[in-house]
């Protein structure tokens, strides 16, 4: 057993922690390191009670004149440590061993926000134990955030960008970054970055990195790291494209229902509303509209219920007016190679655009995922669906590449595939809304299960294009390779469409319907193959259509769970929550 030290402070001492103190004019070790005052402790010596105990604020001199210090006597040994002033740190480590909660509190870079005084200090120790105090290297970072630029913010411009980057490119200290945000980002951009930049720091694949930086992100969550409203809202926001099991207890609909409960806590949706030329209100009204979309799209997408009610929808539409747009200082640009949207307004200002047409289509996407709707809601939804197209300027419309020229510039990426993934919405929206009629109508009749029916139903002849539209879109977003600039929606968009080719595929209705149907399939096929290399999820669906489409029965399918565990089911839990039950039933009927 270690010697105790002769002196102790009043913060080690209601923390039950070995001090080194022994100087009443230094700050122990351990109050440095967290760059608090120390309270010093005056002992009355020859006192063997330890009652009357003083204690001083630690200000960087001497204690007031007022209480004097009481020396030792002169004939009192020195104590042991004195000698190795010069080795405190050393010898601190060896008291206390090599491995303490400070250590890397200590390292972090001057842009990253310190924890709270007030947490306690077994909970800083079980984050520095579980890497939340431990950030990748720089360029490793760069990457990332060039990713988060690039991949996430166009989909998502929940932060103020300009600020959150010059934080840390100049690193003085003068602005800081929350690090529950920090993670948060570094894990949202994991799914797009390319794969070799993780490898190179150490990851074996971007699956395991992503479940990294969502561990390091939701554990400081869950150990309060970040107090700031707004910030918990961000960061939940980013936590929602963890979406690996659909059984998962804290998928995107968990996160989701935290951000609209903080945002409610606040009155986000008021403070989006006042002033809005004032910063901190228009970036309230994206947030706003950030969580509003969100919610949406994995409504239809995933068939979940939504978080948001209805009722609760009376923030106006966002306009470009509500988005920062303009050439980002050079200290920021240069921490990445390249990164030429940063420097085009003309590119952001597209951007912008499309998230705010994308917000406008969600408003019609919300009558369409109405639990019962009544009569009416097809005939308006479809023609409100055609104006929102009808009424979409030039310069966001996907237009497909000439088959002669399939080569994109870096700035041109980013828009191309932001472009095709809001047409990839649309024809979702339009696709689902007449699924949803088709099920509403079988639902109302006696009519029993018949595939041929399922197929001659009238809606189908607004279903097959739709799906056919998105098999050639997702197409051409593979070989011009921008499959990775898609979110992780994607993969709920893309089994209903996969679903229905299958059973073109074996319903044995003709050469042209077969053809058409395994043409599309394909299609979709290798890009769920490509996202199955970022999500499990994709990749266990994956597993599941190629079993399939091969013959194997059902009950013989195997797929990945979140943890990567082998797991049989016919069909797949997600697979059942995104088909309609009429599809389920007939999808069931061919492929049984």
């Amino acid at each position: 057993m270690f010697p105790s030290l002769s002196g102790e402070c009043g913060y080690c001492r209601s923390n039950n922690i070995r001090c080194d103190e022994n100087n009443a004019e230094l700050a122990c070790l351990t109050c440095r390191v967290w760059g608090i005052k120390c309270p010093l402790i005056d002992r009355s010596y020859g006192d063997s009670s330890g009652d009357g105990l003083t204690v001083w604020n630690y200000d960087g001199s001497s204690p007031p004149s007022s209480e004097p210090v009481q020396q030792p006597p002169s004939s009192a040994p020195v104590h042991y440590m004195q000698p190795l002033d010069n080795l405190i740190s050393t010898a601190h480590d060896l008291l206390l061993g090599t491995f303490t909660p400070y250590t890397h509190i200590s390292t972090l870079p001057p842009y990253i926000k310190r924890p709270r005084h007030e947490i306690p200090l077994e909970d800083i120790q079980y984050l520095d134990e579980n890497g939340v105090f431990t950030l990748p290297d720089a360029d490793l970072r760069n990457e990332l955030l060039k990713t988060f630029v690039l991949n996430v913010y166009p989909y998502m411009p929940l932060l103020d960008l300009e600020e959150f980057l010059q934080a840390i490119a100049i690193n003085n200290g003068d602005s800081r970054v929350s690090l529950l945000l920090f993670h948060a980002v570094m894990f949202s951009s994991a799914a797009f970055i390319k794969p070799e930049h993780l490898y190179r720091a150490g990851y074996s694949s971007q699956k395991e990195a992503r479940k990294q930086y969502f561990l390091k992100a939701t554990i400081a969550y869950d150990h309060g790291l970040e107090t700031d409203p707004i910030v918990i809202i961000q960061s939940a926001l980013l936590l929602t494209y963890w979406h690996e099991t659909p059984d998962s207890p804290r998928d995107f609909h968990y996160w989701l229902g935290k951000a609209f409960s903080v945002a409610t806590s606040i009155g986000l949706q008021g403070l989006a509303e006042a002033e809005p030329s004032r910063e901190p209100n228009r970036l309230g009204r994206r947030l706003w509209w950030c969580l509003y979309t969100r919610d949406r799209i994995n409504a239809m997408n995933l068939r979940r219920h939504t978080i948001i009610p209805e009722e609760s929808y009376t923030t106006t539409l966002p306009t470009l007016d509500d988005f920062t747009i303009g050439v980002f200082p050079e200290v920021t640009a240069q921490m990445f190679d390249s990164c030429d949207v940063l420097r085009s307004p003309y590119q952001q200002a597209q951007l912008a655009a499309i998230f705010i047409e994308k917000a406008r289509l969600c408003t019609i996407i919300s009558h369409i995922i109405t639990p019962s709707p009544d009569e009416a809601t097809i005939p308006r939804c479809t023609n409100l669906l055609e104006a929102w197209r009808a009424g979409l300027p030039y310069y966001i419309e996907h237009q497909s590449l000439p088959s002669t020229s399939l080569t994109l510039s870096d700035i041109e990426k980013p828009t191309f595939a932001y472009r095709a993934w809001l047409s990839l919405v649309f024809l979702n929206a339009l696709s689902a809304l007449h699924r949803h009629q088709t099920r509403r109508r079988r639902s109302n009749t006696a009519e029993a299960f018949s595939f041929d029916a399922v197929l001659d139903e009238p809606s189908d002849g607004q279903i097959q294009p739709a799906i056919q539209s998105i098999a050639a879109i997702v197409e051409k977003l593979y070989r011009v390779d921008v499959i990775h600039y898609l979110p992780t929606t994607t993969v709920g968009l893309l089994l209903p469409v996969l679903a229905a080719q299958m059973l073109y595929i074996r319903s044995g209705q003709g050469p042209d319907m077969w053809i058409a149907g395994f043409e599309s399939f394909y299609h979709c096929m290798k890009v769920l193959r490509k996202l199955g290399e970022v999500y499990f999820l994709a990749e266990s669906m994956a597993v599941f259509f190629e079993s399939s489409v091969c013959g194997d029965q059902l009950d013989g399918s195997e797929y990945r769970d979140g943890d990567g565990n082998l797991k049989t089911a016919a069909p797949p839990p997600l697979l059942q929550k995104v088909l309609t039950s009429a599809e389920l039933e007939c999808f069931l009927h061919v492929m049984g």
